[in-house]
């Protein structure tokens, strides 16, 4: 059974379709900056002789410019503590990667982050080791 004018329906339709799309806006927003924020957390660091540390780490990553979002964190261990900055941008779905950079010229290192239920874990390996990091916000 259908009520009211051809018109009528097209405008209910319509406003359907805008109420749907409304309600979608933001869980599509969350999705797409599910990345942004700060991060901190617990893991290992591997340095270059092979010696293995633990390490609590804090990271923050911005809203996304340009298809990339920037980078900035720091790793505390007993021995001391690494800072980095870079940028990764999306790779696939939940996961991104990109470059960072330490305080030296030469601490350069490849950046990954994987988003996994309400946390993430977080890789980056460069010229003085590796970390390896699960995160929560």
């Amino acid at each position: 059974m259908t009520f009211g004018s051809g018109s009528a329906r097209t405008t209910g339709a319509f406003a359907a379709a805008a109420l749907c799309l409304l309600l979608l806006t933001p869980h599509l927003q969350a999705e797409e900056g599910a990345i942004a924020g700060t991060w901190r957390g617990a893991g290992t660091v591997i340095d270059k002789k092979g010696v293995e540390q633990k390490v609590r780490c804090k990271f923050s990553v911005g809203e996304e410019k340009q298809k990339q979002h920037k980078v900035s964190g720091k790793c505390t261990s007993v021995k001391g503590t690494s800072r980095a900055k870079g940028q990764v941008k999306k790779v696939a779905a939940k996961r991104y990667s990109g470059t960072v950079n330490g305080r030296k010229a030469d601490d350069r290192g490849e950046i990954a982050i994987v988003l996994k239920g309400g946390g993430a874990v977080l890789q980056v390996s460069g010229s003085r080791g590796e970390l390896r990091a699960t995160l929560k916000r």
